[in-house]
């Protein structure tokens, strides 16, 4: 007789890490090769402290101002400017479910949550 094995996948899981700067709710984290976003605000703070991360599902995130985005365009996190981009150099975190124009009024992204195991490499 078998089996059935059942799994608790959860969107949003608790990380325990540090920060140098504070990381408002709503704003990509990235922790090694781990990426999500903050699920609420997080204080800066040298001790290691669990905070819920949203890993899987759908986000709206920043993204430049300059960016057009299109509908399954692979996004990448820009940790530096704390926002996503379509370069291939970086850490893939998501697909694109809706499309956004440039220009200084477009800000943010509807995106799918893609966790990958591999950093993305220049082509």
């Amino acid at each position: 007789m078998s089996k059935n094995v059942l799994q608790d996948v959860a969107n949003v899981i608790s990380v325990g890490f540090s920060t140098s700067a504070s990381v408002p709710g709503g704003q990509g984290v990235l922790v090694g090769t781990l990426f999500g976003v903050a699920e609420i605000d997080i204080a800066s703070t040298s001790v290691a402290a669990d905070v819920p991360l949203r890993v899987r599902g759908a986000v709206m995130i920043k993204k430049a101002g300059s960016l057009a985005v299109g509908i399954g365009d692979a996004l990448y996190w820009d940790d530096s400017g704390k926002v996503v981009n379509k370069t291939n150099t970086t850490k893939e975190v998501g697909q694109a479910f809706s499309s956004t124009s440039n220009g200084a009024g477009e800000t943010t992204v509807n995106m799918l949550l893609v966790q990958t195991v591999r950093n993305a490499t220049a082509s």
